[in-house]
């Protein structure tokens, strides 16, 4: 009897043990920040040839993008702006960096950034395809929005009624 008391006594005090860390392990996320790091790499992967070269130039284009990005987001429904919410978590997670190939987000290459772009649009598993194409047509859509980058792809911008 003491031997089945002393085991339940103990497997209570371990489950407490990882609640409470699990629960500190997520207070001290930032998922915005991790969302962002995990955002400015996709931006710079899937449009490093049409951004400035200038370094502050590049930062503020990215940044500028970013913020375009969490304004698409915002607009869509929340079951969608909740799946999306998934995928950059995964993304931000050292399994879902892993999944894409990169050490760390702030720090990959632009070699490991496009690498990881191209893999999931060409991945044979379905769900790594829609996850890029989500990435793929949130940053380019939210990038061409704004009127200041329609005379490089030689939109004239709409008829005037």
């Amino acid at each position: 009897m003491a031997g089945r008391r002393r085991f339940l006594k103990v497997g209570l005090v371990g489950l407490g043990l990882l609640g409470a860390g699990g629960a500190i392990l997520a207070l001290s996320r930032n998922p915005a920040a991790e969302r962002k790091t995990v955002l400015e790499g996709v931006i710079l992967g899937l449009l490093a040839s049409v951004l400035p070269v200038e370094a502050v130039a590049r930062k503020l284009a990215i940044n500028k993008t970013v913020v375009a990005v969490e304004t698409a987001i915002a607009g869509l429904a929340p079951s969608t702006q909740d799946e999306i919410a998934q995928l950059f978590a995964l993304l931000a997670s050292k399994p879902g960096q892993w999944l894409a190939g990169v050490s760390s987000w702030d720090v990959a290459s632009d070699d490991d950034l496009k690498g990881f772009l191209n893999s999931w649009r060409t991945h044979k598993v379905e769900l790594f395809q829609v996850s890029y194409h989500a990435l793929h047509d949130l940053v380019l859509g939210s990038h061409y929005a704004d009127k200041d980058h329609w005379a490089s792809i030689g939109y004239p911008g709409p008829l005037a009624l």
